[in-house]
């Protein structure tokens, strides 16, 4: 069950001689092709100068295509008319895990089809067959300085689904979990059986619904050109191609499967460990509560909406809604941080200020770090000064300091009132001194009053007014 040397035409390269070849194949990863041979008489050293980092390679058995993908690595030497060369390739599926890039999905209603074809557009002419539990995502996608390829294997592993190339496609072609791939049936020669208990364990310790016949591999032979995930029937039970591999053994091109149920072909979960710690850049869109919604650095150019709604940490907060409430701004930088593997635990931790002091004239609020306070747009603020409290409203339109030595001054731009249900008592023990720029009244709501106008005199006036 093998095809001779002389059946194998080699497209990419131009080889007089092919010595040895391998293709593997298997489900969740790319597909791999290595070959070793004989340049044609003349050719040399430059053809690795014409290789370029998308420079395309095709391997055809009888004029049926097995393999077409990116050459990855060339190796030439030897003298004279006997140059060899070594040739790796990878699946067409390797121009995804090339460009690391970071960018978030904030729309938790988002399918899991839709993310995957959005990114899939990104690639022209590429295709994916889908075989997964469409659900939303549920949670915010975050793709933090990882490859498209990576990014999609780590969101399918959430439904157990491995992302595959299809290795004999002159175009870029993806299966999303285990796709049915119907064909006529052929010949093959089982060669031998394998029973894969671990693994059944570790599904088994997970809560996943398998049974042991789900890991039952059976290994087999055949002439036949496979297809990943082709439907095989073996002894009557129903089974799928989970991988498959070409080898040249002196000079014969010899064709490996291994057939497994599709129930048992599953991805384990991965997790975004390397996003544990990370703190994204934001500007903040809208407040609501204590959540925030804003748009992170990472998504500029990005088509996708800002619709993720993020808690925002305080110093204090209790169920009660008591505590501290002191939410940042529209148009402020704000710190998002990832304290662990799971998105959803994501909070908005910190605003980050431009602020840079240079407000011509205006002396700089943060040119000593002794001082603190608090302020907001409608000009109202608090500050802790070394010399005392200072509280002002609308830009200093009414203010009261308390200071250091005792002193309370309270100044307004209009009228300053004090009132009790009961009494208001000043005391002073050297003199209490009342000022007006044009009467001094001194009034009470039984009639008596008192009026010192601008003329200087005094008018007092009551239903009985004793002198001494």
């Amino acid at each position: 069950m093998a095809y001779a040397a002389d059946k194998i035409t080699v497209n990419g390269i131009q080889l007089g001689q092919l010595e040895k070849m391998d293709i593997v194949s298997e489900a969740g990863e790319h597909g791999e092709l290595t070959l070793c041979g004989y340049l044609v008489e003349g050719q040399g050293v430059e053809i690795l100068y014409g290789i370029t980092e998308e420079e395309s390679i095709s391997i055809y058995v009888e004029q049926t295509l097995i393999f077409s993908g990116i050459i990855t690595k060339a190796k030439i030497y030897g003298v004279a008319e006997t140059i060899k060369i070594e040739v790796e390739a990878k699946s067409r599926s390797i121009l995804m895990d090339r460009k690391k890039k970071s960018r978030s999905f904030q729309d938790t209603s988002m399918t899991y089809s839709q993310l995957v074809k959005f990114i899939m557009a990104e690639y022209p002419e590429s295709d994916i067959m889908l075989s997964i539990e469409d659900r939303p995502l549920g949670d915010i996608a975050v793709q933090y300085k990882e490859t498209d390829w990576i990014f999609l294997k780590r969101m399918l592993s959430q439904l157990h689904a491995a992302i595959s190339c299809r290795v004999a496609s002159e175009t870029l072609q993806l299966y999303g979990g285990v796709p049915d791939v119907v064909k006529e049936k052929w010949d093959y020669e089982v060669k031998g059986y394998q029973k894969e208990l671990g693994i059944y364990n570790y599904w088994l310790q997970l809560g996943m619904n398998v049974s042991d016949t789900d890991f039952f591999v059976t290994e087999i032979e055949t002439n036949h050109v496979p297809e990943l995930f082709e439907e095989v029937e073996d002894a009557g039970k129903p089974m799928v191609i989970q991988s498959f591999s070409y080898s040249m053994t002196k000079g014969l091109l010899c064709c490996s499967c291994r057939l497994q149920k599709k129930e048992g072909i599953l991805a384990p979960v991965r997790y975004p460990m390397h996003l544990i710690g990370v703190a994204l850049e934001g500007n903040v869109l809208e407040i609501s509560g204590i959540k925030i919604r804003l748009h992170l650095k990472i998504d500029d150019g990005n088509s996708l909406s800002d619709t993720y709604w993020f808690p925002f940490s305080t110093l204090s907060a209790s169920p009660d809604g008591s505590g501290w409430y002191y939410m940042p701004e529209k148009g402020d930088n704000i710190r998002v941080y990832f304290p662990s593997k799971f998105t959803k635990d994501v909070i908005a931790v910190s605003a980050v200020s431009n602020y840079d002091g240079k407000s011509g004239g205006v002396p700089d609020r943060m040119g000593n770090p002794a001082n603190k306070y608090l302020s907001n747009p409608g000009g109202q603020q608090m500050k802790l000064a070394e010399d005392g409290i200072y509280l002002a409203c609308s830009g200093e339109s009414a203010c009261v300091k308390i200071g250091n030595d005792g002193a309370i001054e309270v100044s307004s731009q209009n009228t300053v009132e004090v009132t009790a249900d009961n009494n208001v008592s000043i005391e002073a023990e050297e003199a209490v001194v009342i000022q007006a720029s044009e009467t001094a009244v001194i009034s009470c709501t039984k009639g008596g009053t008192m009026q010192m106008p601008p003329d200087g005199n005094l008018y007092i006036q009551g239903s009985e007014v004793k002198l001494d």
